[in-house]
């Protein structure tokens, strides 16, 4: 029996679908030893065959891309001020 590792981070099990895909594992079987090791809702079967197409198609890089979209309003200038409006109100 192995030893779960718990609360594993997304780069780390797909650190584990590159390393395998590049040792012609198959997509089910890198999903049951991920499975094995990191317990069974580390990542669905579809997403490792996600990512094992992606590393075949000669993706090298593990980590998220970076989203395009609408960026985050709050600032520490906000939150600050935020914080002022509150301690006078009390």
């Amino acid at each position: 029996m192995f030893k779960t590792i718990d609360q594993p981070a997304d780069c780390e099990i797909r650190s584990v679908i590159r390393f395998l895909t590049a040792k012609n594992v198959s997509a089910a079987e890198i999903h049951r030893q991920i499975s094995d090791v990191y317990g069974p809702n580390a990542m669905s079967s579809s997403k490792v065959r996600k990512w094992v197409r992606a590393f075949k198609d000669g993706r090298e890089n593990v980590h998220d891309e970076p989203r395009s979209g609408r960026p985050s309003v709050i600032t520490d200038d906000l939150v600050n001020a935020v914080d002022e409006k509150i301690r006078e109100d009390r």
